[in-house]
C-alpha cells in the first residue's frame, strides 16, 4: 500500500522539477544543474542483471557540470538520477571525449541520441548510494545525497555493469572530485 502511495508522490515530484535549476546540495561549488524528466526506452542488448540505463520506472535526467580541479574549465555530462527501488547515480561520458558545458544542449536530447544507438558512444557508469527526495529551503523537491557516502562504481562493459569499487566522499566537493576522477580516467585504484 505504501509503494502504491509513493509512486504518485514521486511522480508529482519529478514534475515539480522540471525545468528548474536544482539550487539543493548539489549546486555548491563545482557542480550545477539543469533538471528535466525523462525515460530511457531503447532497443538495448540484453544487460546482465541490474540495467541502470532503464531500470528506473522514474528517472531524472540533468545536465550535470563539473569544473576541473586543476583548472581543466567546464564540461557537462548526462546526469540520471533514481530513487525508486535502487537510489543511484547515472553518468555517461561521451566517447570521443568531453563535452565543454557551453556546447552541451538539452540533457534529455542528449539523452535520446545516446539511447538510438544503445549507448555505443558513451561510457556508462553507475554510482549506487543513498538518495531521498526532499523539500529544500523554498519547498520545491529534490533529490539529494546524503553525506558522508559511500558510493558503489560499476562501469557498463559489453553488456554487463562492472563493479569497479566503492569510494567513499565526506561532502560535496570531495565527491566532484571522485567524479571527475573517474570520468576523466584517473580512476582511483581499488583493492
Amino acid at each position: 500500500m505504501l509503494r502504491v502511495l509513493a509512486l504518485p508522490l514521486l511522480f508529482a515530484v519529478v514534475l515539480a522539477s522540471c525545468k528548474q535549476e536544482t539550487p539543493g546540495a548539489e549546486s555548491q561549488d563545482i557542480t550545477t544543474t539543469e533538471t528535466t524528466s525523462a525515460t530511457t526506452s531503447s532497443s538495448m542488448s540484453e544487460v546482465k542483471g541490474f540495467n541502470f540505463l532503464t531500470a528506473c520506472d522514474s528517472l531524472v535526467v540533468s545536465k550535470l557540470v563539473l569544473d576541473g580541479p586543476d583548472g581543466e574549465g567546464e564540461f557537462a555530462y548526462i546526469q540520471g538520477e533514481c530513487v525508486t527501488g535502487k537510489s543511484f547515480e547515472l553518468l555517461l561520458v561521451p566517447r570521443s571525449g568531453a563535452t565543454p558545458a557551453s556546447t552541451f544542449g538539452d540533457p534529455a536530447q542528449v539523452l535520446s541520441e545516446a539511447a538510438k544507438n544503445n549507448y555505443a558512444d558513451y561510457i556508462c557508469y553507475a554510482f549506487e548510494m543513498p538518495k531521498q527526495v526532499a523539500p529544500d529551503a523554498t519547498g520545491t523537491f529534490q533529490i539529494v545525497n546524503f553525506f558522508p557516502i559511500n558510493t558503489v562504481i560499476k562501469r557498463l562493459d559489453n553488456n554487463t555493469w562492472v563493479r569497479l569499487g566503492q569510494d567513499r566522499a565526506d561532502d560535496l566537493a570531495a565527491y566532484n572530485t571522485l567524479r571527475w576522477n573517474i570520468l576523466h580516467d584517473k580512476m582511483p585504484q581499488y583493492d
